[in-house]
């Protein structure tokens, strides 16, 4: 609905505006009468609670409308159009027009948008709550008897009970804003409207009844970003009938807020200067690994990089232990010995345990699906596969796992420009030799189109992000349809034993990927010895 009245209001309001340019008095009572409706709609709108201040500068550009149509409409119809006339004439046209593009740009660039629909058969549940780890100290924190504290939100299949209301598209908002720090105090309103959308999680409902449990998956965030950046795709796979748990690693979230209203913010000083000294030096060096000859020398150039990161091995380690302790906590939850867990008591089905993850969180769900046998099966969205310290030789998983990649050819177009053809395809995925070392169902794909930060949920809030070049020409309902459907069936097929044509193959030919391969294990490192 407010989609709907707010399109209404932008479209009646052009078209008026428009009107508003011709003479004549037919003209005038058109724009009379739409100005009025308009008038009519944005009073609806505030009084439903919905008005944001996007849509400001459209009731002033009302208010200039109406009383336009007032003093043309009082005007004599015989009266001589005198060349004074004519000039104000002109002189509002210009002014109409740049009104009306300022009415038209805050909610264009800020808009209201309509959330996916979940795919499952199942309605959506969501809680958040809060665990320690007595055993473990705050490494990121300057009070050395700190505890490990973390938050944890989970979507979940529930029996949503009838007229219940949803919770909004944006869960976090203090989150959200955190991401943006350039924004400053203007955050805060930028991005209020998103509370206004509703999405299709229902807060504190019951489980489900329809099964006995519940195979669990836990998410991890990209880093500075916050777990319910990713919600679209959690939701969806809870109302698929999974118990998704979705991480916030505390110091390294946008920020983590706590029931008690602390807040620990994003840590921007941790990684202590270990990455490259500019965004084109490290580019170039990746360029150099996908456009590498062989895979000799990609091996060595991707080993070569990945050893000059220890601090986000170290990053890593932790993150990893954070996914050790959260499920070490459902485990006793299992058996009714957690309180705070006790909705998911004898509901969760640890023996089918997926763990995925975005960015920086994906990495940890390899290393964790590497170096833990509580891991099933795994996803990394578009995350260099941290943690091997340059030993990538050891990186040789057991467990189905699946690469999900961005078109890095965009930003080799950004910042190396014609150093080459970007257009031709790389010859290796940076995360290659996770791929072709797999003693497991293995898959890998890259998504036209996509750059690094489409693989959140960030591309519907705002089209800067495109404009600023954080995002690619694909679609957000593209993006958010493919991640969806082969997350889906990938963890179907490797969790619930229900085989996928998906992941088939190349031959599936779905639209909006470069390519999409899959290999069986012991099939060797030759890259041809996959389809």
């Amino acid at each position: 609905m407010l989609l709907a009245m707010e399109t209404a209001i932008l479209l009646v309001l052009s078209a008026t505006t428009v009107l508003s340019l011709w003479p004549g008095k037919r003209y005038v009572r058109l724009v009379s009468v739409g100005a009025m409706f308009v008038a009519v709609l944005l009073v609806a709108d505030w009084l439903l609670g919905h008005g944001r201040w996007q849509m400001i500068p459209s009731a002033f550009l009302t208010i200039v409308l109406l009383l336009v149509s007032f003093i043309r409409s009082r005007r004599q119809q015989d009266r001589k159009v005198s060349w004074p006339i004519r000039l104000g004439h002109g002189a509002f046209g210009l002014l109409a027009v740049s009104f009306l593009v300022g009415a038209l740009l805050p909610p264009l660039l800020f808009p209201m948008f309509a959330v996916p629909t979940p795919t499952g058969d199942y309605g959506v549940g969501y809680a958040e709550f809060q665990l320690t780890d007595t055993t473990r100290l705050e490494v990121m924190s300057s009070d050395p008897e700190d505890k490990r504290e973390l938050m944890v939100s989970v979507w979940y299949p529930s029996d949503v009970p009838e007229g219940a209301q949803p919770l909004p598209f944006l869960k976090q908002p203090a989150a959200l804003k955190a991401v943006f720090p350039q924004f400053g105090s203007f955050a805060s309103t930028a991005f209020s409207h998103l509370e206004d959308i509703p999405g299709y999680s229902y807060a504190q409902t019951p489980l489900s009844a329809k099964k006995a449990a519940f195979p669990v998956l836990v998410f991890n965030h990209g880093m500075g970003m916050f777990g319910s950046a990713n919600s679209l795709m959690l939701e969806n796979l809870a109302s698929h009938g999974y118990l998704v748990f979705s991480l916030e690693h505390t110091y390294h979230a946008s920020v983590v807020t706590f029931p008690d209203g602390r807040r620990s913010p994003y840590k921007v000083d941790w990684m202590q200067g270990s990455l490259p000294v500019s965004i084109k030096k490290m580019v170039s060096d990746m360029a150099a690994i996908q456009y590498a000859a062989d895979y000799d020398a990609y091996s060595t150039r991707i080993a070569d990089l990945l050893k000059g990161y220890p601090v986000l091995d170290q990053g890593i380690s932790l993150w990893v232990a954070d996914i050790a302790f959260l499920l070490d906590q459902l485990a006793i939850a299992d058996d009714g010995r957690n309180p705070t867990l006790e909705r998911f008591a004898g509901r969760l089905d640890l023996e089918k345990t997926g763990v995925f993850g975005m960015s920086f969180g994906g990495a940890a769900a390899g290393m964790f699906c590497l170096t833990e046998n509580r891991c099933k099966a795994g996803i990394n969205l578009d995350g260099l596969q941290l943690g091997t310290a340059g030993k990538i030789e050891r990186f040789a998983l057991e467990v189905p796992f699946m690469l999900m990649n961005s078109d890095r050819r965009i930003e080799y177009g950004q910042y190396l420009q014609g150093e080459r053809d970007w257009r031709d395809p790389p010859e290796f995925g940076m995360n290659d030799f996770v791929f072709l070392q797999a003693n497991a169902p293995a898959y890998t794909m890259t998504i036209a189109g996509a750059a690094h930060n489409n693989f959140t949920d960030l591309a519907f809030v705002s089209p800067l992000g495109k404009w600023a070049g954080l995002h690619g020409d694909v679609p957000p309902e593209t993006m958010n349809k493919i991640m969806n459907e082969y997350a889906l069936a990938f963890f179907n097929q490797h969790l619930m034993d229900v085989p996928s044509s998906l992941l088939a193959g190349q031959k599936s030919g779905y639209p909006g990927l470069m390519d999409f391969k899959k290999r069986q294990s012991g099939m060797g490192k030759d890259p041809s010895l996959v389809n």
